[in-house]
């Protein structure tokens, strides 16, 4: 087997194990530590990274590479022996809980711009009650992206056979050792003709129309709330400056899925439609992808003042403790 491969399962066991580390950290942090001035937005921070938790071990479950051709790029797992039918679900769970995190990002942004831009509605939008709703809704959506995915871009015969030899010379596995899902951009039935399946063209507008959509509504949302609070004279210099911080850590947590989420994937999906195959560095992207969610959270304890003197003396109090008692302990 490649060893690019074991590279990708050490990389997707290291973001796990971290993301089991930092992830815990920033939920304590939001439930005791969080100032009353983040209102209805904790439970937001809070559902985003519980579902980073649930991304990162998706992650690792589905033991997922990756490889793309100047044709078509698929997503791929070993065969472990049960059903093809659930193999394939264990390769989805991921897609789903990648747009899942996806539009959750987007429902920071739209929160953010409420409570800034327009306070007035953020009792009817964004309740308790309403905020769990938009992150059930965006689960819905990962869902429903995760089913279509599986119709849309299922195994073919010709999938199959396009892919054998590249499968075979650089993973040294067969097609029948593999369980694989993605679209084949254009099909070459005999030397002087190309066809491009209806299907990908479909599927593969949907999926980018959906990262259009969201990065739109980050840039946009983002642009109003950065001049809102320059603006506004209404909002107190406590008030304003944790919503700076909190901004501020949107705009970092936006900043990492960016490089680390959207260029990568955007990536994987546009090279095969210029006939750009990056083969078995596609799986570099899936590096970038699992080390996302700890490398994330890490981040927004660090740029959020309360979070960050929080933990700062949490770190003194202990190392003060241990010399305390180190110079107790002495004769």
């Amino acid at each position: 087997m490649s060893e690019i491969l074991n590279y990708v399962e050490n990389f997707q066991l290291f973001g796990a194990c971290l993301s089991l580390t930092s992830n815990p950290i920033i939920i304590f942090l939001l439930v005791f530590q969080a100032p009353s001035s983040f209102g209805s937005y904790r439970y937001l921070m809070i559902s985003y990274t519980i579902i980073e938790i649930i991304y990162s071990f998706s992650f690792y479950f589905s033991d997922m590479s990756a490889h793309s051709t100047n044709t078509s790029y698929v997503l791929f797992r070993k065969n472990s022996g049960l059903n093809r039918t659930i193999e394939e679900v264990f390769l989805l769970q991921f897609c789903v809980m990648y747009i899942t995190l996806i539009g959750l990002l987007c429902v920071h942004y739209v929160y953010r711009y409420i409570v800034i831009c327009q306070s007035s509605l953020l009792p009817k939008i964004f309740s308790k009650f309403k905020t769990f709703t938009w992150v059930f809704g965006c689960q819905i959506i990962g869902i429903v992206f995760g089913i279509w995915k599986y119709i849309l871009f299922k195994e073919t015969d010709y999938t199959t056979n396009i892919l054998r030899h590249d499968i075979q010379k650089y993973y040294n596995l067969s097609m029948e050792q593999i369980i694989y899902n993605g679209p084949v951009y254009r099909v070459f039935e005999n030397p002087n003709s190309v066809k491009t399946p209806n299907s990908s063209i479909l599927g593969m507008s949907i999926i980018i129309a959906l990262m259009f959509t969201s990065f739109t509504t980050m840039i946009v949302c983002g642009y109003k709330c950065c001049s809102k609070i320059e603006t506004n004279i209404f909002l107190s210099s406590r008030a304003k400056s944790v919503q700076k911080q909190l901004f501020v850590a949107l705009l970092v947590q936006s900043l990492i899925p960016i490089i680390f989420m959207y260029i990568p994937v955007t990536l994987l999906f546009l090279s095969p439609a210029f006939g750009i195959g990056f083969g078995i560095y596609a799986n570099i992207i899936m590096i970038c992808l699992s080390i996302y969610p700890p490398i994330d959270q890490f981040v927004i304890i660090f740029v959020i003042q309360d979070f960050r003197q929080t933990i700062r003396k949490r770190i003194c109090c202990g190392y003060s403790i241990t010399i305390k008692k180190k110079y107790s302990d002495s004769p």
